[in-house]
């Protein structure tokens, strides 16, 4: 059975542990005094703000990938699972559905949710993984789409889970800040593939494609534009760290 052999695990690991996870209180307001005397009254309601909106994926199901087809092996795939349902809530709050996480375009929280390994590649290839440069356009992002295949989970020999993969679709659409300019509808798809840190899963690998596609709305929105992207890190095919982009301008 395979087991975690750092730090040079993406070079001889990870292309084969991809294979065998992805086979088959309230106050009164005080007035000031007056002749005739008053009842207080209550604040005036201050305007509702819109709740933030929250990543929410839905999981097609759990497979334990484990060698001694052990009835264990279940309930471990499953709190793993849910570890990495966790993750990808975290990674598109950042990189996709929460404004204030997006610093103008340079997702700064996005890292911590990777593997060392893994996060150095972050910075390049943020126009895939996140909004990027889109960002400063765009007011918000609303999800029409959160979905994860799957989730596979490596089982070692000791019960634990080490390795973890899950296919991933997400669309949504971009309002922008600027009055006249036409939304973007964004779609994500591909496969994560996680690794087990202490006691957390953080991402290793993924394999993603992003589409961003302006419409236009009135005369003031700029022209339609179109941009397709892909990233390949660290999951098989093309090298360990192979890398492959493709794309236009939005």
């Amino acid at each position: 059975m395979l087991s975690i052999v750092p730090p040079r695990w993406a070079q001889t690991l990870v292309p084969a542990v991809l294979l065998l996870l992805l086979a088959p209180s309230c106050s009164k307001a005080k007035h000031p005094a007056s002749p005739s005397p008053s009842a207080s009254s209550a604040p005036a309601p201050r305007p509702s703000k819109s709740p933030e909106i929250q990543a929410g994926f839905a999981v097609q199901g759990v497979r334990a990938v484990d060698s001694q087809d052990r009835p264990q092996a279940n309930q471990t795939a499953i709190q793993a699972s849910n570890q990495v349902v966790a993750v990808l809530n975290s990674y598109y709050n950042i990189a996709f559905l929460q404004p204030k996480r997006w610093g103008g375009g340079t997702h700064p929280d996005l890292a911590g949710l990777f593997t060392d390994e893994a996060k150095h590649a972050v910075a390049a290839d943020l126009q895939t993984l996140a909004l990027g440069s889109v960002a400063p356009r765009l007011a918000r992002v609303e999800p029409s789409k959160q979905t994860a295949g799957a989730i596979s989970v490596l089982i070692e020999p000791d019960l634990s889970g080490s390795y973890a993969a899950a296919t991933v679709d997400f669309e949504g659409t971009g309002r922008p800040t600027a009055s006249g300019e036409g939304p973007v509808k964004i779609v994500q798809t591909g496969q994560f593939m996680f690794a087990r840190v202490g006691g957390d899963y953080k991402i290793a690998g993924y394999d993603l494609h992003l589409t961003e596609e302006t419409t236009t709305t009135g005369a003031l929105s700029r022209p339609p534009g179109h941009s397709e992207t892909s990233v390949r890190r660290g999951l098989a095919g093309g090298g360990p760290l192979g890398h492959s982009a493709a794309g236009g301008s939005a």
